[in-house]
């Protein structure tokens, strides 16, 4: 049945859901020992988001795609740090020791023009030996180990290069079940690094991706790093640095590709990406040592060098294909799940108002123009969105933001990232279990007031 045909027995519920509100749940965001970090950056300009501790995202000029109009994109990019293990989609292995915070970094999935980059304290640890960042994969539903591609010695911090925001966590390398005892990871199988060297370059930014691997040691269970990448870091006073490091990795035979991007200026956006010819291979062994903070006092390097290519304008051919900016403003709630092949499902975003106003999918705008819906998924697959978002100041009343599943597989995980007052942001996970629009159908994600 048509959606279209349901739009009358949904407007029916809207009266009846506002007046349960006033003895709903607390008209204030789920509390939080930590209210996140919200800024919204244009691609234009670039910027970054940082917490007191030091997690913090830094989004280079031209890493978000313009919007349909040709226009350039902005970006709500947001830092929660109060994540427990179990609001988390899946456990995070046991070959993993978490060390400090879990970290939610928004919007998860929404896909970059140019890697963007991660930075995640680990001022507790003496040694960077070991440790290394994973990254929840929402449509692999699997956590991956991320190349580091930066350490920041003063800091203690460690960075990767990632196209997908979502759930980080610093971690070291712990025995697996698989592995005896007498052959822990970081011996025998303790993991290497690629480094590549231009030192007399002063303009370039370059980008290492793996386009294959094949492990020595299968065994282990390493995931799949294809696609993956590592981006070169900037001078302290700004600029390229003279090397790009992929740390941390798993020994084996990768094939590396390399493209490279002219920096840009207060006055000027980067340049166009160009790509070199020809793939290089290159057989990672293990570093032989780790002396301190620093990328450089890591022995045991494989040296990746060029040679037989040119250089061709264009990316990388497997690089994903960017998502298009959706509306932002100082409310914002955007539903989003994954969506693939048979498993489709249409998930519908609802934001309830005081005077009747009720924003989803059969009724975009409210009655006094202060919210707005701008994107409606249905059942196309890969990163599926549904976006609410102000447009003025919002009248003052109760205010509930829930979820309906229109048609489709269930059960299905989904995800809510709301932004209030600009600064203020929580994320809600979940899984809808049941397809229906009726009163009790509603997915109750979060009540709040505006006095």
């Amino acid at each position: 049945m048509f959606k279209l045909f349901k739009l009358l027995v949904i407007m029916l519920l809207t009266s009846l859901l506002l007046l349960l509100q006033s003895c709903s749940e607390s008209s204030t965001p789920t509390p939080t020992n930590d209210p996140g970090k919200v800024e919204i950056i244009n691609s234009s300009t670039g910027g970054s988001v940082k917490t007191d501790k030091g997690a913090e995202v830094i989004v280079p000029a031209g890493s978000i795609a313009n919007r349909n109009d040709g226009s350039s994109g902005s970006v709500s990019f947001s830092i929660e740090s109060a994540v427990n293990q179990s609001d988390l989609p899946t456990p995070i292995p046991t070959m993993y020791k978490v060390i400090g915070s879990i970290y939610a970094f928004g919007p998860s999935n929404f896909v970059f023009t140019e890697p963007v980059h991660i930075f995640l304290p680990a001022e507790s640890e003496s040694s960077p030996e070991g440790l290394t960042i994973i990254w929840y994969n929402e449509s692999e539903k699997q956590w991956i180990l991320l190349p580091l591609s930066d350490i920041d010695a003063t800091n203690k911090r460690l960075g990767v290069s990632v196209f997908e925001l979502g759930y980080f966590a610093v971690v070291r390398f712990q025995n697996p079940s698989s592995i005896s005892k007498s052959d822990e990871i970081m011996n025998d199988k303790r993991v290497g690094g690629i480094r590549y060297s231009h030192p007399s370059n002063t303009e370039y930014y370059f980008t290492l991706t793996i386009k294959a691997v094949t492990y020595k040691y299968p065994e282990i269970g390493w995931p799949n790093l294809i696609g993956y990448n590592v981006g070169t870091g900037s001078n302290p006073t700004g600029g390229p640095r003279p090397k790009t490091h992929m740390m941390n990795i798993p020994q084996g035979t990768y094939t590396i590709e390399l493209s490279r991007v002219k920096r840009g200026t207060l006055s000027r956006l980067p340049g166009e990406r160009e790509t070199y010819s020809n793939p290089i291979l290159v057989t990672v062994g293990p570093y032989t040592s780790v002396f301190g903070w620093d990328a450089e006092s890591f022995q045991g390097w494989t040296e990746l060098n060029l040679g037989g290519g040119d250089w061709r304008k264009g990316n990388p051919a497997d690089w994903p294909q960017p998502t298009v900016p959706y509306g932002t403003g100082q409310f914002q709630a955007t539903l989003s799940w994954q969506n693939a092949g048979s498993t489709w499902t249409d998930l519908d975003l609802h934001v309830f108002g005081p005077n009747g106003i009720h924003v989803y999918f059969g009724n975009d705008v409210s009655q006094d123009g202060s919210l707005m819906l701008d994107v409606d998924w249905i059942d196309e697959p890969g990163n599926a969105v549904e976006n609410i978002f102000s447009t003025k100041p919002m009248p003052k009343g109760e205010y509930k933001i829930g979820v309906f599943v229109y048609d489709g597989f269930v059960p299905k995980p989904y995800e809510v990232r709301i932004i209030r007052q600009g600064s203020i942001v929580k994320t809600h996970r979940g899984t809808a279990t049941r397809v229906g629009d009726e009163e009790d159908d509603l997915i109750v994600i979060q009540t709040f007031r505006i006095d």
